[in-house]
């Protein structure tokens, strides 16, 4: 995949992650630094996911829930 098509890519994905699709994830398949960004985009993608899926969970009533922290400094889990 050449890099004007690796950056198209991750850059569509981003903008619909801004406007609230958080369904969307990014495959690239070369060895280079695009890779890396898409990797980083799918693992924000997943946890937007799983915060999205947690809220519907409180609002529909169910409190037993958890988010795991993904690091010492995770704003997320502990809110």
């Amino acid at each position: 995949m050449k890099p004007v098509k690796e950056t198209e890519l991750i850059k569509d994905a981003m903008v619909n992650l801004s406007q609230g699709d958080i369904s969307r994830r990014v495959e690239i398949q070369s060895k280079n630094g695009f890779r890396q960004i898409g990797d980083a985009y799918n693992m924000t993608q997943e946890r937007l996911q799983e915060v999205a899926n947690a809220l519907k969970s409180l609002i529909a009533g169910n409190t037993e829930f958890e988010l795991e922290p993904k690091s010492d400094k995770d704003e997320i889990s502990i809110c």
